[in-house]
């Protein structure tokens, strides 16, 4: 039984609406398999010769059903290795009907497959949804709808060669009841390493055998990393990619992102065809990631890296190294004070951030530190206190202003060691627990759980005023904080008895991969509690000492209870 289509009511257990297979001609006989929802084995076979299907449907809502077509014949199972070569049944003559051939190819550790085909005939209706006989490709060792990569069938090649994106490749051969004289096909198995690769010094970067055309279903990724002080200049000087729909989306496509992860908010580029964008990474990394699909392929692309200076900032006319009137350097734009505009905390705390202080004690405007002897090179700066470098927050433009020098801004950063976090605890049931809040640049964030441990928690109860921490709080047992609410610290690792949480060892100010469903809490004790809860442990440890010797005496007189 071939599916061509599956669509019913998503449910655990499938207890709403579900399709039962059955090995044989009744429903007494044994259970294939209990489906709903979306992804079913693209093939369902029977043991010998009957099969029974029982759909049932509940009084709730409907879904499009399912289609099938059923085929009484062979179904054969080969497994292959790669290196190597595959053939259709009886190639070169013509493979016969009503057979199904499951073929697994699987490769060495970290080794991708490529499969290339060099003989292409089956039935001539070329890459139709209703192909009579086909070739299906499934990506991994699995033939459900996730895994599907595209359907094959006429006298075409266009989907060769094709890559794997793991170890694992399935092709599933469909010859239905019609005698036909096509001959099958020849294939050539090769393996190839990861296209995923990691760019640290400048230069060209090119996809996967360009200028030869890349593979069909790939997947690459290319991480650049600047060093300290520098930002990523990524110039594309050559892209030949399947060109847009007619709808305008991208089959083949290059994806880039600001940071290294890929995530939908850190997009800032997506295009295919000839396109040639340049792009400019905010902080130290950029992340490219280029994929295709089943069919038509092109060269890929090349593209040049360069590795430009980032923004620097410096503290004029304070009294201390620590303090003073804003000035920035830009590689581009040369030096220049910041307007007080919009200027306040949060903006003081990320110049302080880049000259490697924690955090901003004060934001002073109106030229609090003297005014400037030259150009006002920022105006309306708008940071969220997150970010690691001025040129990152949001402003009215390089020159942009309309300023005098009697508005410059300045700074007044902690130095480093002394930054005096403050805590809250929030959403709790009691005053002495809850979700753990810090306060940095002016704005609340929470921490996030991973590795979150008791010695952490006693370093912020203390913080707090109580004398210590009963127990943490994690994912689970603390309501997440507000999505808008920053998430400054990651991996705490304090050893208990530090004198504030800036002192333990954790991933940095702002460096973090979590959500807010794994805020950190705690639950704290005050002194009166703690002696409170000291009695009740020792009353505890008198309770227990007395029942096992009672227990004992019961033993020594070994009484028959029944």
């Amino acid at each position: 039984m071939a599916f061509d289509g599956f669509n019913l009511q998503e449910s655990d257990n499938c207890t709403a609406d579900s399709l039962s297979i059955y090995d044989g001609d009744s429903e007494m006989s044994p259970l294939i398999g209990k489906y709903c929802g979306t992804d079913i084995p693209r093939f369902v076979t029977s043991t010998g010769p009957n099969a029974t299907l029982v759909f049932d449907t509940d009084s709730s809502e409907t879904s499009a059903g399912y289609s099938l077509k059923a085929v009484f014949g062979t179904v054969r199972t080969i497994n292959a290795r790669a290196p190597g070569s595959i053939t259709s049944v009886s190639f070169p003559y013509s493979y016969p009907g009503r057979e199904i051939v499951i073929t697994t190819i699987t490769s060495g550790n970290k080794e991708h497959i490529v499969i290339s085909f060099e003989f292409f005939e089956v039935q001539d209706i070329p890459f139709e949804d209703d192909c009579y006989d086909y070739l299906e490709f499934f990506d991994g060792k699995t033939q459900t709808r996730k895994a599907y990569i595209g359907r094959a069938c006429g006298t075409q090649k266009s989907f060769s060669p094709l890559k794997s994106t793991g170890q694992a490749l399935v092709l599933v051969f469909f010859a239905d009841q019609r005698f036909d004289e096509s001959r099958g096909y020849d294939a050539t198995l090769t393996t190839v390493k990861s296209c995923d690769s990691i760019v640290t010094s400048s230069g060209t970067i090119s996809s996967s055998n360009y200028p030869s055309n890349y593979y069909n279903n790939e997947r690459c990724s290319t991480k650049i990393r600047a060093k300290r002080g520098k930002r990523v200049l990524l110039t594309f000087t050559d892209v030949d990619l399947e060109e847009r729909s007619n709808e305008g989306s991208c089959y083949d496509k290059l994806q880039v992102y600001d940071g290294g992860v890929a995530k939908a908010d850190a997009l800032i580029g997506e295009f295919c065809g000839s396109e040639l964008p340049v792009f400019r990474s905010s902080g130290r990394k950029l992340l490219i990631v280029f994929s295709s699909d089943f069919m038509i392929n092109g060269k890929g692309y090349t593209a040049a890296v360069t590795f430009v200076t980032a923004t620097k900032a410096v503290l004029v006319g304070g009294s201390s190294r620590n303090e003073g009137r804003v000035e920035i350097i830009h590689p581009q734009y040369g030096r220049g004070t910041v307007c007080d505009n919009q200027w306040d905390i949060k903006d003081a705390t990320v110049i302080c951030k880049m000259l490697g202080y924690g955090a901003a004690r004060d934001a002073p405007t109106r030229a609090y530190f003297g005014q400037g002897n030259i150009q006002v090179l920022l105006n309306d700066v708008d940071c969220s206190g997150m970010e690691l470098n001025i040129e990152e927050c949001q402003h009215s433009g390089w020159r942009q202003n309309f300023c005098y020098h009697r508005e410059d801004a300045g700074a007044v950063c902690y130095q480093k060691g002394e930054v005096p976090l403050q805590f809250r605890l929030v959403d709790g049931n009691l005053p002495t627990d809850g979700r753990i809040e810090v306060l940095i640049g002016g704005q609340w964030g929470t921490i996030c759980d991973d590795d979150w441990d008791l010695e952490d928690a006693q370093v912020v109860c203390r913080s707090l005023g109580y004398s210590g921490a009963v127990r943490t709080l994690t994912k689970g047992s603390v309501t997440p904080g507000n999505t808008s609410l920053p998430i400054y610290f990651d991996n705490v690792a304090c050893n208990g008895d530090e004198a504030g949480l800036e002192f333990c060892r954790h991933h940095g100010v702002g460096n973090h991969n979590c959500d807010h469903s794994k805020d950190a809490g705690v639950e704290c004790i005050s002194d009166d509690e703690s002696r409170s809860r000291q009695a009740r442990e020792v009353e505890k440890v008198e309770i227990k000492k007395e029942d096992v010797e009672w227990m004992m005496e019961l033993v020594d007189l070994n009484i028959d209870w029944n």
